[in-house]
């Protein structure tokens, strides 16, 4: 169904999404499913024109000493900086996410940084518990591997999946409890594997 705006609608855990690019790693939303509560545009730089930040509030830094991701507020504006990619710009109040994309970035990169790192960062914002984990359906029960980059937790769920069981979700689980009960999301089921 699409959004008023004629947007796609997606899945990201039980949250309606309507994005102004193809999602390829998100599930459809299926007719019915109601409005958007998340909205994301695109509004591409020009070459090499990044907007210019006054106060950083935190960076991560790579072992090699680069910052690979910067945050700043600005007024009620979250803005998340990939360093020579995309600044995603959250509005949490609102629902949100206007990408900034440099020139050119491919598809699949701002898919990646969108889905993996703005929309959990503003679910988080609105108090939903989202990790770093691989998760697989195991029938009765989901197993979640959490780790660092690298630690196999994709390689884990895709060995798991090879043998018939559901992918819920890589690199970004949503985790809901009730009681004593954690409940895993199913947020998108597709993986990212090293070439190795």
């Amino acid at each position: 169904m699409p959004a008023p705006d004629n947007r796609p609608l997606f899945r990201f855990g039980d949250h309606v999404v309507a994005a102004a690019l193809p999602l390829t790693t998100l599930v459809r939303a299926t007719p019915g499913a109601g409005p958007p509560d998340i909205t994301v545009s695109i509004q591409p730089l020009a070459a090499g024109h990044s907007a210019p930040v006054e106060a950083w509030r935190h960076h991560w830094v790579e072992r090699s000493g680069q910052n690979s991701l910067s945050l700043a507020l600005e007024g009620s504006i979250h803005r998340l900086r990939f360093h020579d990619q995309c600044d995603f710009l959250i509005d949490v109040a609102a629902g949100s996410i206007r990408a900034e994309p440099a020139h050119g970035l491919s598809q699949e990169t701002l898919e990646h940084l969108l889905v993996d790192q703005a929309l959990p960062r503003l679910l988080s914002h609105w108090g939903e518990l989202v990790t770093h984990a691989s998760v697989v359906d195991m029938g009765s029960a989901a197993c979640a591997f959490i780790g660092h980059s690298g630690w196999g937790k994709s390689t884990l769920a895709s060995l798991l999946r090879s043998a018939g069981h559901r992918l819920l979700s890589d690199d970004c689980a949503l985790l809901r409890t009730d009681g004593a009960t954690v409940h895993a999301l199913a947020t998108y089921p597709s993986l990212r594997m090293y070439e190795d």
